[in-house]
């Protein structure tokens, strides 16, 4: 019986050919056009509610910091810039944190009902009155409302 000889046998090259090539980017690229618009809707709504949380949490601690000192303690806004301050009366003397959003959050917009929100020793509203802070970007809307009795609430 005759064997064959044994001829080495050819590997098959490696790796991809242009056209596969040239249609898989092609469909990463229709596919990052398709998410681009909603990745930038995503970065939107991420900085809206960063801004509401970092509002939300500088409230809560203006109203720890008027319970654990024994004394009014308030939320002063001034345009895109608010403190939170010890006051003496109605005259702050000492100032705990100050948040610039212009800088921190660049296109949120905030606003209140009241250029000051205080909280007396209780943790209570020093003006027994509701008060809301209203943060705004790109048309994206959301409030913060403080009851009478210091709590806080998030709307939208």
């Amino acid at each position: 019986m005759h064997k064959p000889a044994l001829r080495p046998r050819r590997l098959a090259a490696g790796g991809f050919s242009l056209v596969e090539l040239v249609v898989v980017v092609s469909l990463m690229g229709i596919v990052a056009m398709l998410a681009a618009p909603r990745f930038a809707n995503l970065v939107s709504v991420l900085r809206t509610r960063g801004a509401m949380d970092q509002v939300a949490g500088d409230l809560a601690f203006t109203r720890m910091a008027a319970v654990r000192a024994g004394r009014t303690a308030s939320l002063r806004f001034d345009g895109a810039t608010y403190m939170v301050t010890l006051d003496n009366g109605a005259v702050a003397y000492d100032t705990l944190r100050t948040m610039s959003f212009t800088r921190e959050y660049p296109g949120v917009y905030l606003s209140s009902t009241s250029s000051r929100i205080a909280f007396d020793s209780r943790g209570v509203l020093r003006d027994n009155a509701a008060q809301s802070v209203t943060i705004v970007r790109n048309g994206r809307i959301k409030t913060l409302r403080i009851s009478s009795v210091g709590r806080i609430y998030r709307d939208n």
